[in-house]
């Protein structure tokens, strides 16, 4: 038991000087853009790299532990407990999940919209390096499954990093679909690619999230695809993944900029479920501003 406790003590040091390292790096790039940034005390740092940490584990349980969960509402499943106050019309939500993952990353989000009246999906889009035909065939197969159980209701969809860009893309080759949805959340997407990806990456990856893409410089925004759908994009100053964060943003969007944030904080934080269920009830409501607007909010 000491031994295996001195490796997770090992690994966890090792992964928060990799996040220390990553923070420095991110943090020169804002200083020679001129490029608004909140630095981080060392007590922040420190909860910064221990959320990326909780939030790795939570991931790797769900994917251990929860997925034959993902495909249908978990209420179906019964375990989920709905508050007693319900919607007459509960917002229907598909969650699209990024690269390296599946749709187990949104348990601990679904789990908490669920319990607030939504009805959830998850989507699986397979295995990364591929076509990404494959990911849109799979996308639109669920797609077409949610809107049969829901005839009546439109779709809101809520997609992580790479799933804002499989979104674009969907909307791209599909574009009746736009007619069926009434609102999309992206989190920390690179809709305009990320200086992660630089020149020595693999060739798959340089062509989906490198800053000089083609394809990128080329997939119409999700207002030209769905001119009637209200979109939010939500970026971090602090994320190590999708950098510079102005890049996670979409011309005639919400945008929002938050700060102590990670990239997987992003699907595991409890403030970010309630910002995603209060953004969705706003928009059920007609309480969203009908101008896009733009700003950095201090989401809690």
């Amino acid at each position: 038991m000491q031994v295996l406790l001195i490796f997770l003590f090992l690994v966890c040091l090792a992964y928060g000087c990799a996040i220390a390292f990553a923070y420095i790096k991110i943090k020169n790039i804002y200083a020679a853009k001129n490029i608004p940034f909140s630095s981080l005390s060392k007590s922040q740092l420190f909860a910064f790299a221990i959320q990326i940490i909780k939030g790795l584990a939570s991931l790797v349980w769900w994917a251990l532990s929860k997925n034959k969960y993902t495909h249908q509402p978990l209420a179906n499943s019964c375990l989920i407990v709905k508050n007693a106050r319900q919607l007459k019309a509960p917002p229907v939500i598909l969650c699209i999940h990024g690269f390296h993952a599946d749709g187990t990353c949104f348990w601990g989000m679904r789990k908490f919209l669920e319990e607030n009246d939504c009805t959830t999906y998850a989507v699986d889009m397979g295995l990364p390096y591929v076509n990404l035909d494959n990911y849109i065939q799979r996308l639109s197969a669920q797609i077409d499954n949610i809107l049969r159980a829901h005839p009546e209701q439109k779709l809101n969809i809520v997609a992580h990093s790479m799933g804002g860009l499989m979104t674009r893309l969907l909307l791209k080759h599909k574009p009746d679909y736009a007619n069926h949805i009434d609102s999309i959340i992206t989190l920390g997407s690179p809709h305009s690619g990320t200086q992660l990806v630089n020149n020595y990456f693999l060739t798959w990856m340089k062509s989906l999230f490198h800053v000089d893409s083609p394809f990128l410089k080329a997939l119409p925004t999700l207002h030209e695809l769905a001119p009637h759908t209200n979109v939010t994009t939500l970026a971090s100053q602090h994320d190590l993944i999708v950098y510079p964060y102005p890049n996670a943003h979409l011309p005639n969007a919400s945008n929002i900029t938050v700060e102590s944030l990670s990239h997987i904080g992003m699907l595991t934080e409890p403030h970010i479920h309630q910002f995603i269920l209060d953004t969705l009830r706003a928009r059920k409501i007609n309480q969203l501003i009908s101008s896009p607007k733009e700003g950095q909010y201090a989401i809690k």
